[in-house]
């Protein structure tokens, strides 16, 4: 019982239709890669005026912005499981439809 029928996906990719759904997925993606490091842009810019203006040393403003980098990687951890569980869901109930 045993199926060993090959698939051969690049003829299905090749096949495939690039429509309004693909583009919109592929601009979305690329304005999140776009946008996703700017945040560390910024700070690495501001980061010289925020010490002078505070009056502390470098020592004292890494740990802040490691902690910072450090509650974004939690954050979108569990936000991509939880995104993961709630398509696998909704897909499971277009599919029973």
């Amino acid at each position: 019982m045993e199926d060993d029928a090959a698939v051969e996906v690049s003829g299905i990719v090749d096949g495939a239709r690039f429509g309004p759904y693909a583009l919109t997925v592929s601009v979305l993606t690329t304005l999140a890669l776009v946008f996703d490091g700017f945040d560390i842009q910024a700070i690495g810019f501001a980061a010289p005026r925020l010490m002078s203006d505070w009056g502390i040393d470098r020592s004292v403003l890494a740990p802040i912005l490691a902690a910072g980098l450090l509650g974004m990687f939690v954050v979108r951890s569990c936000s991509g499981s939880r995104a993961t569980a709630t398509a696998g869901a909704a897909r499971c109930s277009r599919a029973s439809r």
